[in-house]
């Protein structure tokens, strides 16, 4: 397995580098989505959940 690794590292050493920051988006309250419908995938938990509880209070109807 070290092999792999040591022949990888010049590799990786050459690709750019690029930072991820994140961007907390809020829905707004004023009835932007009133009478749609969102269907969310994973709404019970973590992220989905979050989703669902936005949609909700932007107004729309939720499928989870």
């Amino acid at each position: 397995m070290g092999f792999i690794k040591r022949g990888l590292q010049p590799i990786l050493r050459r690709l750019p580098f690029h930072k991820v920051t994140p961007q907390i988006v809020e829905l707004r309250q004023d009835g932007l989505l009133q009478g749609r419908t969102a269907l969310v995938t994973g709404g019970t938990s973590g992220i989905g959940n979050e989703i669902t509880k936005s949609f909700l209070r932007a107004g729309a109807s939720v499928i989870i």
